[in-house]
């Protein structure tokens, strides 16, 4: 086997094998909701994932704070935990139904949750009690 052809195995077998997996665990994790709506009806885009760095370094998800980039997408990376933070200081979470619907506990605390279907339970309860 050539350099060459070693060095394309090693690009090529995890792009169709595990790089696959580890971006969809993402996007999910990210954006996943299966009833979740604003009170005036705008959709829900994303959540903030608090991810541990063992998460990081598994899964390359250095993306924590993804709602308050899909907000503001020209904030560079390193700032959106400040943004986060200037959020939560002028209560604009607050219009939302419970924390752990636009807040995770990292990647595989969510995937746990959306196993077990503690997840869609929380999330399709009536945003608003009759």
């Amino acid at each position: 086997m050539s350099g060459a052809t070693a060095g394309a195995g090693i690009w090529l077998v995890p792009l169709f094998s595990v790089f696959p997996a580890i971006i969809r665990l993402r996007i999910v994790t990210e954006h996943f909701s299966p009833e979740l709506f604003y009170p005036d009806g705008r959709p829900f885009i994303s959540r903030t994932t608090c991810t541990h760095p063992l998460e990081i370094y598994l899964f390359g998800c250095d993306m924590e704070y993804h709602f308050e980039h899909h907000l503001l997408p020209t904030i560079p990376h390193p700032q959106l935990a400040r943004l986060h933070a200037a959020l939560v200081a002028k209560h604009f979470f607050q219009e939302l139904p419970a924390e752990e619907d636009y807040l995770s506990g990292g990647y595989l605390r969510f995937w746990g949750r959306l196993l077990s279907g503690s997840l869609v339970q929380s999330v399709t309860r009536p945003a608003h009690p009759a």
